[in-house]
């Protein structure tokens, strides 16, 4: 039996109940507006009048593409990096 298993049986055993559908659909648009909020000051922050190589510029465009091909994948790779800023603050 995996772990996670042992942990549901012994939620059932306790009388755990699980997560109500509405919190989770609550936590995953929290979620969501997060992702949002942190593409848009990536957006605010760029710089007037980069050059052509410019790294905030080159990384901005590639985000508008990925975005274009799959706004899900972006959202997911955002939550990644923001993951990633989080525990290096932690340092």
């Amino acid at each position: 039996m995996s772990a996670l298993a042992e942990l549901r049986q012994l939620n059932k055993t306790l009388g755990h109940r699980s997560e109500l559908r509405t919190l989770g659909t609550l936590r995953h648009q929290a979620w969501r507006r997060n992702i949002e909020a942190s593409m848009e000051r990536a957006i605010e922050t760029s710089p007037e009048e980069p050059g052509p190589l410019n790294s905030h510029m080159l990384v901005m465009k590639a985000f508008n593409a990925l975005g274009e091909r799959s706004p899900e994948y972006l959202e997911q790779w955002v939550a990644y990096l923001n993951d990633l800023m989080w525990l290096e603050a932690q340092e």
